[in-house]
């Protein structure tokens, strides 16, 4: 796998980039009025709960759960 690695000035470079597009958008925010704040967090809703619950992800991720907790009772109970 070829990884690019970052010298000390290209990552001082993205983490000042990052923080002007933080100041952005805290700016954004703090102009935009409720109304507004409002349909954006109600249209971020809306699409959230579009997705069906039982969705590839969501039994992968239960899956993962379920194997975290057995081995986590395995240990506990010294059978590992």
């Amino acid at each position: 796998m070829n990884e690019a690695k970052m010298n000390k000035e290209q990552v001082r470079f993205y983490v000042d980039r990052w923080k002007a597009v933080e100041a952005v958008e805290r700016r954004e925010l703090q102009r935009m009025s409720p109304e507004r704040r409002f349909q954006q967090t109600a249209a971020l809703f809306a699409g959230g709960v579009s997705f069906p619950k039982d969705d590839v992800f969501a039994r992968e991720r239960a899956e993962e759960i379920e194997r975290v907790r057995r081995t986590w009772a395995r240990l506990k109970g010294g059978k590992a």
